[in-house]
This record gives C-alpha cells, sequence and structure tokens, in this order.
C-alpha cells in the first residue's frame, strides 16, 4: 500500500476517533476530573517538524498545518503521568496499536493544546507517536505504556521507521 492509498483509508478512522474520544471522556467521568499540569509551551513549523524527521527516517511526512504547539521532555513527561489512555483494554484489532496512538495524539491535542505525530510503521506492522522536543530532538512514545525515548534507543522490531507514514 502506498501513502496515497493509505491516505484514503484514513476515513474509516474517524469512527475509531470519534469512540476513542467517547472512551476518554467515559474515564473522565469515571476518575474523576482531569489534571492538567502547567507545561513550557514552544511553536514549531511544519516544516521544522518535516526537517527534523527527515534527519531520522524517510517515512513520508504529512504536516497538516502550519504551527503546531509543542513542548518539552518534562512537560511531555508531566502530561503522561496524568494520560488515561494507556488504561483501556488492549483488543486485536478493534483497539490495538494504531488506537492507541490516535488517542494519544488526540488526546494531546484537545486536553494540552500540544501536538505530536502518529506513526503507521509498516515495517514493524506497528503504530505509535513521535514528537519533535524544542531543541530539535526526535523521541518516539509508545502510547500503549507512555514510555518515551529517542530514536537510537528504540527496539527496531517495533521501531524500524523503514516503510509507513507520519501525520502530524
Amino acid at each position: 500500500m502506498d501513502w496515497k492509498e493509505f491516505l484514503g483509508t484514513l476515513s474509516s478512522y474517524k469512527s475509531r476517533y470519534e469512540a476513542a474520544m467517547a472512551e476518554l471522556m467515559q474515564y473522565k467521568q469515571r476518575y474523576g476530573p482531569l489534571v492538567i499540569p502547567q507545561i513550557a509551551t514552544y511553536t514549531i513549523s511544519g516544516q521544522q517538524i518535516e526537517k527534523a524527521i527527515s534527519k531520522i527516517c524517510d517515512l513520508y511526512t504529512i504536516a497538516v498545518d502550519e504551527y503546531y504547539r509543542i513542548t518539552d521532555q518534562k512537560g511531555l513527561l508531566d502530561i503522561l503521568s496524568t494520560d488515561w489512555v494507556r488504561f483501556k483494554q488492549y483488543a486485536p484489532d478493534f483497539w490495538d496499536c494504531d488506537d492507541y496512538a490516535w488517542a494519544l495524539k488526540a488526546n494531546l491535542s484537545f486536553f494540552y493544546s500540544i501536538q505530536i505525530g502518529w506513526v503507521a510503521d509498516w515495517s514493524s506492522a506497528h503504530s505509535y507517536n513521535i514528537t519533535i522536543f524544542p531543541s530539535g530532538t526526535v523521541a518516539l512514545i509508545e502510547p500503549q505504556t507512555d514510555s518515551i525515548f529517542f530514536v537510537k534507543e528504540r527496539d527496531l522490531r517495533y521501531y524500524s521507521l523503514k516503510s509507513g507514514i507520519i501525520i502530524y
């Protein structure tokens, strides 16, 4: 599947996205008000995102907006410590890696106004998130565990970054 065909299938993810957001709202009702940590935010351009990612891999990257709000490593750790996405029970095909990654991307954007990327890593048959810190360093996020690691520290079995697409 090339990236154009993949973009055509994204519309099928709309219902999954809406279901993920509904589930997040249920978690909010169940666990009480969301604690929003005070974090530092920075603005980065879509071109800066594409440039930073191109230094670590050749995956086709779509930066949908001209500018994005990001945070530093401490801010991301603070956010993830309050995040609920990792608590959703895994269900193959129905709630699996791509759903976790979409939900985390949506959650950070909706609740914190922080944008991260969604990675479909076809060579690893896995989906996860990607972020750029203000220093320009690229890090990966495993949304099922809220783990953050730098690209050079990744397990190539799950995060090969050899073929796929990134949507910011």
